[in-house]
């Protein structure tokens, strides 16, 4: 994207982050992976009533949150017992995120740039990949994998596949952090590859996060609740802007209680399949996403997404 379409989004975040509290730079913290089992133990405790605050499904958490949450399950289960299962995976989470929980009680931690996560993967396909459009003789050329989802836009070759992945993130300085997850990989079809699934900087402009870079966005609760946004594609490079802790609503709109904001801007692919003049190259694409809490148990959201712009044949 240009820089003026950088700088006009980011003039965008700077104004809407003006009505919005200060937030300490403390909550400037990585996105936790979407592959990360985090998020499927946040949801079991959230459907068993040990988290006072709701989880908003505006995918992905960061680090800060995910801590956040657990501080309120040890509250809660201080009260009303874990079952054995559960205690397990308090203990994992704790020692996940014990950075961001020293963070939060006010001890100093080491929350700098480190290897936090290596992945190794093999697997087997023998299915078929599908090719479609929407039409039947034009718009861009589709694919998918059945029984293949959420695993941003890669695609098994056939038979045998080898996959390694590796997560380095933390902060370079007190209000900005970095993230970087490089993927190799090895099939008969495509023979070595390597990819990025995602890298960005985030930094913050009083109580909003701006993040400019590429990372896996969903947009829905459960791993099938997506809507809108979600990780069986391979993730956009954006610049993307939200508050970093909730917002609580003033004046006539205070009934909305807590509020949670996302809005992001990306242009699409330049190597899109033309077959008709009616098609456009490098359409901008926009995104917009707001949560409110008005009751502990009541969550409502909005969504808006859209491609503009581009540039068509002559």
């Amino acid at each position: 994207m240009s820089w003026k379409k950088v700088l006009a989004a980011s003039l965008i975040a700077a104004a809407l982050s003006s009505g919005v509290q200060a937030s300490p730079s403390d909550w400037v913290s990585p996105n936790v992976p979407l592959s990360s089992p985090l998020y499927g133990y946040i949801e079991k405790f959230d459907g068993l009533g040990y988290l006072t605050s709701m989880t908003t499904g505006t995918k992905p958490y960061t680090r800060m949150q995910m801590a956040k949450w657990v501080t309120e399950i040890q509250a809660e289960s201080s009260k009303r017992p874990l079952p054995e299962y559960l205690l397990g995976i308090k203990k994992e989470m704790e020692r996940d995120l014990q950075s961001e929980l020293k963070v939060l009680t006010g001890d100093k931690a080491d929350v700098s740039l480190s290897l936090k996560e290596v992945r190794l993967e093999a697997a087997s396909y023998t299915g078929d990949s599908l090719r479609y459009r929407a039409n039947a003789n034009s718009g861009p050329m589709a694919g998918y994998q059945p029984l293949n989802v959420n695993n941003n836009g890669y695609r098994y070759g056939s038979h045998g596949n080898l996959i390694t992945s590796v997560w380095l993130a933390g902060k370079v300085n007190e209000n900005t952090v970095v993230a970087v997850e490089p993927r190799m990989s090895y099939d008969p079809d495509q023979h070595a590859d390597a990819d990025l699934i995602s890298g960005y900087a985030k930094t913050r402009i009083n109580g909003t996060a701006i993040q400019v870079g590429k990372d896996p966005i969903f947009w829905g609760h459960s791993e099938t609740g997506s809507l809108i946004l979600g990780n069986n594609m391979e993730a956009l490079t954006s610049i993307k802007f939200s508050n970093l802790e909730p917002y609580t609503t003033r004046g006539f709109l205070r009934f909305l209680g807590e509020m949670n904001f996302t809005g992001l801007y990306s242009e699409l692919e330049n190597d899109r399949t033309r077959l008709t003049s009616n098609e456009v190259d490098k359409p901008s694409f926009v995104a917009l996403r707001a949560d409110f809490t008005p009751k502990r148990n009541v969550t409502l959201g909005l969504s808006f997404a859209s491609m503009v712009g581009g540039k068509a044949e002559s």
